[in-house]
């Protein structure tokens, strides 16, 4: 994971899903050998929390390493807050199974469907209505501790993106290999590397998308005049500004020679982190025309005199700031890119 490597795109939140995926299925294909060719020394009762433990840790890992990677701290220290999210994961896990197949699951089943109580702890049995709570549980114990190792930021969005994950990934187990089921696939193997997939695509999806604040937003201008010149609005330090352009000739954030249309002070761009979030305008300072341009949107934002202050609008990263003179306009473009961008 390489924040350079992710741009600032709708895209960027897939990043995630991709990587916690691919270790989702790493841990699907471990539980596997291990079960299968190592001859483990548990008996086949156990086979399904050891299997959802080694799933659950492994998605927790990668996830949180994953976010330590993109902030760039030390590989220790990854490691260490990655690790930590495991065992507080792993014990929840194997508790939650426990629990579920032998004391809770029986009690509440068997008020509703006596054979049903009486089979659950039964382990060769695949059905979902057996297993789809432990799957759940799962996904809400990888959740949790995930939430807990980022000091409980988004916990419910960590929570319902474990409970997601869970749900999804105990339909898609189910739904490929359950032989009776009739547009089953019926391939035990096939169905419980998809059923990883699905857990750990689902779980980076939504529980941890990339956050805003590992991107900062600059200036780069794009007609000849100075092409390609570009300054940063917040930088490495992310404090609210605001950055003037004009041809103002001394104090500017940005110089453009008069010659285009570009007024003494013309425009600014404020970046403010109220709340925690991150956003930026584009101010109008001037009478002269002004205007940002996105896909099917223009705004206007020449200054009005009747108003008490000039008008702003957010800028999404691609907007275009066209100034002067619409025969030969300056323009600058507004580009998110990552904050350790020099």
């Amino acid at each position: 994971m390489n924040i350079f490597l992710i741009p600032y795109t709708w895209m960027r939140h897939f990043s995630q899903a991709l990587i916690c995926a691919a270790g989702a299925l790493m841990a699907w294909w471990a539980a596997l050998v291990w079960t299968t060719a190592l001859s483990p020394g548990w008996a086949v009762y156990w086979d399904g929390a050891w299997y959802l433990t080694i799933l659950i840790g492994s998605v927790t890992f990668t996830s949180l390493y994953a976010e330590g990677a993109l902030r760039r701290w030390p590989i220790y220290q990854r490691v260490l807050r990655a690790g930590g999210a495991v065992l507080f994961a792993a014990g929840p896990t194997f508790v939650a199974y426990w629990g579920w197949n032998d004391y809770i699951g029986p009690a509440i089943l068997g008020l509703l469907w006596e054979d049903a109580g009486r089979d659950l702890g039964e382990p060769t049995l695949v059905s979902l209505r057996y297993r789809v709570i432990s799957f759940v549980a799962s996904g809400m114990c990888c959740g949790v501790s995930c939430a807990v190792f980022r000091r409980l930021q988004n916990f419910f969005t960590h929570l319902g993106g474990g409970f997601a994950a869970g749900l999804a990934s105990a339909l898609v187990w189910y739904v490929l290999s359950d032989s009776t089921f009739e547009y089953g696939y019926n391939d035990v193997y096939v169905a419980g590397a998809l059923g990883a997939v699905t857990f750990g695509g689902m779980f980076g999806l939504l529980a941890w998308p990339i956050p805003d604040e590992l991107y900062a937003g600059w200036l780069r201008v794009m007609t000849d005049t100075r092409f390609g010149r570009r300054i940063p609005i917040d930088g490495l330090d992310g404090k609210q500004r605001e950055r003037f352009v004009g041809h103002y000739p001394r104090g500017l954030d940005l110089f453009l020679p008069a010659n285009d249309g570009v007024l003494e002070l013309h425009v600014s761009i404020v970046v403010s982190t109220d709340g925690g979030d991150q956003s930026y305008r584009a101010r109008g300072l001037t009478i002269a025309p002004t205007v940002v341009t996105r896909l099917l949107e223009k705004i206007d934002l020449r200054y009005d005199p009747r108003r008490p202050a000039p008008l702003a609008t957010r800028l999404q990263s691609g907007d275009r700031i066209v100034m002067g003179d619409p025969g030969r306009p300056t323009v600058v473009e507004f580009l998110m890119l990552p904050r350790e961008e020099r």
